[in-house]
């Protein structure tokens, strides 16, 4: 049975909403929320005006209501329109059947865990990736340690497959959470297929799933082994594109050598071209003795 109410999706008053971090590397950026917002706007029902907004909450709202006492495979837009005090028809002009409905429940309540986990970490200002990692953690285990909570995010199973999309801006607004916080100039995209954070973001999302069908919610020692994972897997990362970055920037001095001597070679002066041979060689000693 589905034990959760409305309030799990209520969007926070202005004044609680999260302000941008002073240590953000650049002020002129948008803030975390502008940005899942953004990503998440074509699939959100918002109509333009009042009467249609109001509508479309007070559908969300019953559908909710009823998920108290019914699996959200058995609610119908009968129940809906019956529970709301409107017609069956009216219910139809703002969603498609109930699978519209379940998923724009699913979107409303990732865009309100986006904000409760950055609200989290924002008022704990962590200073290195390792805190970061660990807060992320904190703050989704203590969202999700409650089996109604845990139930309410559950919604996006009974989504058909082909409209599940919620399950990847699941993932792509946490990766976004991380990057909100920590830019390190890896050679990757953000929010890439290769991008670590959205590595790292599937990691946890099997862990998380993992205690929820077990225990309808996050435990202590499932968010601990997250925690882990996270640590080892970043610590793994970041040597990698370290090494990468010197490789990266050994061939670019190769490079730049490289086309001095191309370069010096049609002066036709041989004394030029054999000191630059020599500073190559020199310089290629240096590097293999570095690695």
């Amino acid at each position: 049975m589905y034990t959760m109410d409305s309030r799990d999706i209520d969007s926070p008053p202005p004044s609680s909403r999260p302000k941008k971090a002073d240590h953000a590397p650049n002020s002129t950026e948008p803030s975390f929320q502008t940005r899942q917002a953004a990503m998440l706007a074509k699939r959100t029902k918002t109509p333009a005006r009042a009467l249609g907004r109001a509508r479309v909450e007070s559908i969300i709202g019953t559908a909710i209501e009823l998920m108290r006492e019914h699996n959200p495979g058995d609610i119908t837009i009968s129940m809906i329109a019956a529970k709301a005090g409107m017609t069956r028809t009216l219910v139809y002009a703002h969603f498609k059947n109930m699978d519209d409905i379940l998923e724009q429940i699913s979107i409303r309540f990732l865009e309100q865990t986006g904000l409760y986990v950055e609200e989290y970490i924002r008022k704990r200002n962590p200073k290195t990736l390792p805190e970061l990692l660990t807060l992320t953690i904190d703050a989704t285990y203590k969202r999700f340690s409650r089996p109604r909570t845990a139930n309410l995010a559950a919604v996006a199973s009974h989504v058909p497959y082909d409209a599940r999309v919620v399950v990847k801006d699941f993932e792509q607004a946490a990766a976004l959470l991380y990057h909100s916080f920590w830019k390190p100039d890896w050679p990757v995209e953000p929010l890439s297929e290769h991008d670590p954070f959205c590595i790292l973001v599937r990691l946890q999302e099997a862990i998380f799933s993992a205690s929820i069908r077990k225990h309808d919610c996050i435990t202590k020692d499932y968010a601990e082994l997250a925690k882990h994972v996270a640590l080892d897997f970043m610590a793994g990362v970041e040597r990698r594109f370290l090494m990468q970055q010197i490789h990266a920037g050994t061939a670019h001095i190769n490079t730049r050598l490289s086309a001095a001597v191309n370069k010096l070679s049609t002066a036709s002066d041989p004394r030029l071209l054999t000191i630059a041979v020599e500073q190559l060689e020199s310089l290629a000693t240096i590097i293999d003795a570095s690695q």
